[in-house]
C-alpha cells in the first residue's frame, strides 16, 4: 500500500466520526485507505468510459455511472474542462478521459506522499473521498484480530 505519511491528511477537510478515539497511525491508515478508494473509483470509471465492464455487477456499474455524472458536473471538473480547452484540447470524451487520467495520477501521488495543491484537482479528490464509493462493501469485524484494534473493517473484495 505504500508508506504511511502525514501528507495524506491534506485531502481530508474533516476527520472521521470516531477520530477522537484513533491514534495517529490508525488515522493515517484510514486516510490512505480513503484515498486508495478514490483511486480505485477513478480507475473503474476510466475502464467503464472505455467500454470495459469486465464482470462488474450491474448495480456497481450504475453506481459508477452516477458517480461519474456527479463528478463531471462539479464546478471543479468544469473548471478543468475550461482550462484544458484553453490549452488547445478539444472538448469531448477524450478531454474527460484526460482529466480523469490526471486525477488518477494526482491521487496516486497523494498515496506516495505528495500533496495535491489547492485547486480543482484537490476539490475533486475531496469529493471522491467524501463519496464513500466503496462503503457498500464495508463490513464491521467484531472478532479479535488484535487486542489493541477497535472498529476493524473488512471489505468484501470478491464483490468488486
Amino acid at each position: 500500500m505504500g508508506i504511511l505519511t502525514n501528507d495524506v491528511s491534506s485531502s481530508f477537510p474533516t476527520p472521521p466520526p470516531n477520530a477522537t478515539s484513533m491514534n495517529h497511525q490508525a488515522m493515517a491508515s484510514l486516510q490512505q485507505a480513503q484515498v486508495a478508494a478514490g483511486l480505485l473509483s477513478v480507475h473503474v470509471i476510466e475502464k467503464l468510459k472505455n467500454g470495459d465492464t469486465g464482470s462488474l455487477p450491474v448495480s456497481l456499474i450504475e453506481r459508477i455511472h452516477i458517480l461519474l455524472k456527479k463528478l463531471s458536473e462539479l464546478p471543479a471538473f468544469l473548471e478543468l474542462v475550461a482550462q484544458y480547452t484553453q490549452h488547445g484540447y478539444n472538448e469531448g470524451k477524450e478531454l474527460h478521459c484526460l482529466i480523469l487520467s490526471d486525477l488518477y495520477y494526482h491521487l496516486q501521488g497523494e498515496l506516495d506522499g505528495r500533496k495535491i495543491d489547492p485547486g480543482p484537482f484537490k476539490e475533486l479528490c475531496q469529493y471522491l473521498v467524501k463519496s464513500k464509493f466503496v462503503q457498500m462493501y464495508q463490513h464491521k469485524y467484531n472478532g479479535d484480530l488484535s487486542a489493541h484494534a477497535k472498529d476493524v473493517y473488512l471489505f468484501d473484495s470478491s464483490r468488486f
